[in-house]
């Protein structure tokens, strides 16, 4: 069986923090690409637990989810 990609691109997620709106969407969009077994990627310069404006059940969501942290390499591994 070939799996579904549903995917949803969010430039950046910083700017759809403060308004309602548009966290509404993201959570609906959500919901929706969970029920069709697919995944959203979504990328930002803070963990979710530093996004104070973002609703909790976001919060909830995302931390639900792989969370990674990547940092520029160190210099011996830029260098091999």
């Amino acid at each position: 069986m070939r799996s579904q990609h549903v995917g949803t691109s969010y430039p950046q997620i910083r700017y759809v923090l403060h308004p309602i709106h548009p966290q509404r969407v993201i959570f609906s969009t959500e919901l929706s690409t969970n029920a069709a077994k697919g995944q959203i990627v979504i990328t930002s310069d803070r963990p979710p637990k530093a996004l104070s404006t973002l609703e909790d059940r976001l919060k909830s969501r995302f931390l639900s989810g792989l969370t990674t942290d990547v940092q520029p390499p160190e210099i011996e591994t830029r260098l091999a």
